[in-house]
C-alpha cells in the first residue's frame, strides 16, 4: 500500500495501481468472510492467468483461509475429483471454468462462487455471484492471527502415475 499510484498489476490494457489493488483485494476479503469463510478454510481459484487470481490469493490469505489452486486445464470430472478432494467453500472461477463446473455442479449445492470475466451468456447464471459485485464489497479487515505451520495454499500435481494428489 506504501506505493499508492505506482503501477502494480498490467494486463494487456488494463492496469492496477497499488492503491486500486489493495483496496480490491480488501473487497473480495470481505465477499469471502460475508460468505461465511473463515481462518483455515479453503477456497478454489480455478481461471487462466487473470489478475483476477492473484488478487483472490492474496484476499484469501489476508483471511487466513488456504487457497486451492485448480489446474486451468482440467475438465469437468477433473474439477469435480479437486472440490471433492480439497473440500473448499468457496470457488473463484472464470467463464470457460465455469461452463466445465456447471457440469458437475449438482454435487456441490453449498459452494459459494464468485464469476470473473464471465462471458454474456453466463453473467446471469444462477449462484453465481458477479466480480463487479465482488470488488464492491465494503471492506471489513478483521485481525488474523496466522501461526508460521498454518497451511497457505495447496496446489495439485501432475497426477502423472494417477489422481493428481493436492500438495
Amino acid at each position: 500500500a506504501g506505493h499508492t499510484d505506482a503501477d502494480y498489476l498490467v494486463y494487456q490494457d488494463e492496469r492496477w495501481t497499488y492503491n486500486q489493488a489493495h483496496a480490491e483485494v480488501a473487497s473480495i476479503a470481505a465477499w469471502l468472510t460475508a460468505q461465511g469463510i473463515g481462518q483455515h478454510d479453503r477456497v478454489a481459484i480455478a481461471m487462466r492467468n487473470f489478475p483476477e487470481w492473484m488478487l483472490s490469493y492474496w484476499a484469501i490469505l489476508s483471511i487466513g483461509a488456504v487457497t486451492v489452486g485448480m489446474n486451468a486445464w482440467w475438465v469437468a470430472d477433473e474439477m469435480k475429483y479437486g472440490l471433492e478432494d480439497s473440500a473448499p467453500k468457496a470457488l473463484i472461477t472464470d467463464g470457460e471454468r465455469l461452463e466445465r463446473f456447471l457440469e458437475v455442479r449438482g454435487s456441490f449445492p453449498a459452494l459459494k462462487i464468485a464469476g470473473v470475466r464471465l462471458p454474456e451468456a453466463l453473467q446471469n447464471t444462477p449462484g453465481v455471484t458477479p466480480w463487479a459485485d465482488v470488488i464492491a464489497t465494503a471492506p471489513n479487515p478483521k485481525p488474523v492471527s496466522i501461526a508460521a505451520d498454518d497451511d497457505a495454499c495447496i496446489f495439485y500435481t501432475s497426477g502423472t502415475t494417477g489422481r493428481p494428489k493436492g500438495a
